[in-house]
């Protein structure tokens, strides 16, 4: 799993630098915001690919809301939910993950209700949110995740999210903190271990 672990952190390394180059372009809070998010999404698939791997899974498919979305019903409509990665084994979601540059009480509203929809479906699902900056106060945090809805939280560098010092400016880089990513692994490896 060592390797796994420095697989991340310099894929991180490599990717959160690139960042630089929107800094004089238009709009460039939420292009950064989609790349970093997309950088979050992609150490999650690594991470669930390599793991796979690692334990001889074969059969499993990594997908999310770009290809793959979930409709739920009601007596008269319905809607389609997704979250940022979906993982499967044997065809049957696993996990379900949300991957964000940074949690806020937005974001979180937003994945909470998404996460809802597939404990409704079935509760032995597991919904994860990986996230490099925790930007969520304390209390709306706790009032989600009372709600029973999402099993767990990974913020993957240390310290509150600031729009002022922006992780991806060079002054303001973030490592990450190992022993979270370290969890994150060991959490989600328990859980392929489950469904082997």
């Amino acid at each position: 799993m060592e390797n796994i672990l420095s697989k991340i952190v310099d894929y991180y390394n490599n990717n959160i630098s690139s960042e630089n180059i929107y800094n004089e372009s238009s709009n460039a809070g939420g292009k950064i915001r989609g790349k970093n998010g997309d950088l979050v999404e992609n150490m999650v698939k690594i991470i669930l690919n390599d793991l796979c791997q690692l334990n001889n899974v074969s059969n499993f498919r990594i997908t999310g809301k770009k290809e793959d979305s979930i409709r739920v019903y009601s007596k008269n409509g319905h809607i389609d939910v997704s979250t940022d990665v979906h993982f499967y084994i044997q065809d049957n979601p696993i996990i379900f993950s949300e991957c964000k540059t940074y949690l806020d009480k937005c974001y979180f509203d937003r994945a909470n209700s998404d996460f809802k929809h597939f404990k409704n479906i079935d509760n032995n699902k597991k919904c994860i949110v990986v996230s490099l900056e925790n930007g969520i106060a304390p209390n709306a945090e706790n009032y989600f995740m009372d709600q029973g809805n999402t099993d767990k939280i990974f913020y993957l560098v240390d310290g509150k999210r600031t729009s002022k010092k922006p992780i991806w400016k060079n002054e303001f880089y973030k490592p990450i903190n190992i022993e979270v990513l370290s969890n994150l692994i060991n959490y989600i490896d328990n859980i392929i271990k489950q469904h082997m």
